[in-house]
């Protein structure tokens, strides 16, 4: 399991201690002037393609579908290496959507039942804040009665 700084960012966030174990190598540090930031590798492709995603139609479906397929092909794998240009991008997307999906449902705490990639179920009956929901690029994809019996076998029933 690889760890990154957003990993490391939000634990000491979340007021955990953080201490690097020093029993072999365990670190991969970037010269920055090497690096890129994912703004400056995807932002006009995102902008245009959650543009025209928010359109919704066919050319809205046409471009959540190319949103999805980025990550494959940044994190493609066949006999356990990596292809393509950015090999090592893999640990840093997941960490950042790991931290950026922590930070979101910390306003639901105890309510949170199951969080699965940039997606989560929670209880009770209260509204959300339609405000919130919008500020934080969110939707809500079903409501209604559900049984989360483990991480691959959810019930739903009476969804709306």
């Amino acid at each position: 399991k690889y760890y990154t700084h957003y990993d490391i960012q939000r634990a000491r966030d979340l007021g955990l201690e953080v201490k690097l174990i020093n029993e072999s190598p365990n670190a991969l540090i970037y010269d920055e002037k090497k690096c890129m930031t994912g703004e400056n590798l995807f932002s006009k492709w995102y902008n245009t393609l959650i543009k025209i995603k928010r359109e919704g139609g066919y050319a809205g479906k046409a471009s959540k579908e190319l949103l999805v397929s980025l990550w494959g092909v940044l994190c493609e794998q066949r006999n356990n290496r990596f292809y393509g240009p950015h090999p090592r991008i893999k640990p840093f997307l997941l960490s950042l959507v790991r931290k950026t999906i922590s930070e979101t449902v910390k306003k639901f705490s105890d309510k949170v039942k199951r969080i699965h990639t940039d997606g989560f179920i929670i209880s009770g009956n209260d509204d959300i804040n339609p405000e919130y929901i919008r500020n934080n690029g969110l939707e809500i994809k079903k409501k209604g009665k559900c049984i989360v019996k483990n991480c691959n076998n959810i019930k739903w029933t009476n969804n709306e």
